[in-house]
């Protein structure tokens, strides 16, 4: 097994989101965003195990994000705040079609790019996806190529990213 260590937004297979998402900009509590694959290989290949998301819960009492930070080379060892556009509070299990992710209670905040996140989410919900960033490393399982995340992963930010297409 390889073992690598990375600094990534690691993308989370975009879903769904419109209930959500209208719910979020009419302001409706307990809008839960589903933003990581737990237990199960995600569309980038990587694992996180139960044991990751449960540090995650654990070590977070709201997680902030951006707009669109994802794949754009950006650190993702910190959260600019002059950028940020939401939080993400309440982070608890959910299973979706089988699938257990982790979630997230979203509030879109009152800053310019919060605004943008909120006319975003209202012409096109099916449009955003909610994706990590974080820092840590994992090991490459030989067999399949699957990078299993290891135990010090830190969480830095939950960003919302404009996707081409909805699945």
């Amino acid at each position: 097994m390889e073992r690598r260590d990375f600094l990534t937004a690691a993308l989370a297979a975009p879903l769904m989101l419109h209930e959500a998402a209208v719910s979020a900009v009419c302001g409706t509590p307990d809008t839960r965003i589903p933003f990581l694959q737990v237990g199960t290989p995600n569309k980038n290949k990587r694992l996180y195990p139960k044991t990751v998301a449960d540090k995650i819960i654990r070590d977070n009492k709201y997680v902030m994000g951006h707009i669109g930070m994802a794949d754009t080379g950006r650190d993702c060892s910190r959260v600019s705040l002059a950028h940020v556009s939401h939080e993400m509070h309440d982070l608890q299990y959910r299973n979706i079609n089988g699938v257990q992710w982790l979630t997230g209670e979203l509030k879109i905040l009152n800053t310019p790019e919060g605004k943008t996140l909120r006319e975003m989410l209202s012409i096109n919900p099916e449009s955003v996806s909610f994706r990590t960033a974080g820092i840590g490393s994992g090991i490459v399982k030989a067999n399949d190529g699957i990078l299993v995340i290891s135990d010090n992963y830190k969480l830095v930010s939950v960003d919302a990213v404009q996707t081409s297409e909805a699945t």
